[in-house]
């Protein structure tokens, strides 16, 4: 026990600083920039989750501007303009989500987010409904 005490501090008392200073450049070099590559770069996703994910996009900021469209020459009322658009981007980000290739365990909290906003927007009666419904 007394010898691994000894061997140890022999180890420790080693010149530490010879290391150190090899290390730093001296303070008339320039440090050497570190070149970056991106030929070998890898990405979270693969090349058919990435386009797919694109098409999802594309396909909802279409559809999005086709119910604006649709609104103006309709005239809708706002709260059902909400509903109209919201919904949308809801089904759209948890498509997103799904081909984007997260997991279970990732898309799960956002899910149930969605889901929640969808179904306030959808539950939400407006005025007009409950009068309906307490005269009858």
């Amino acid at each position: 026990m007394f010898s691994v005490a000894g061997v140890a501090q022999d180890t420790i008392t080693k010149p530490v600083t010879d290391s150190i200073t090899s290390n730093n450049p001296l303070p008339e070099e320039e440090p050497e920039t570190p070149k970056v590559s991106t030929q070998g770069a890898r990405f979270p996703m693969s090349d058919n989750a990435f386009n797919l994910s694109l098409c999802i996009l594309g396909f909802g900021v279409l559809l999005i501007i086709g119910e604006i469209i649709l609104v103006y020459r309709l005239s809708i009322s706002p709260q059902d303009t909400i509903k109209f658009i919201v919904v949308t981007v809801i089904v759209i980000g948890s498509l997103y989500l799904i081909t984007a290739g997260y997991t279970n365990d990732q898309i799960a909290p956002a899910m149930g987010l969605l889901g929640t906003i969808a179904g306030y927007l959808l539950g939400k009666m407006g005025p007009e409904s409950n009068a309906n419904k307490s005269n009858s």
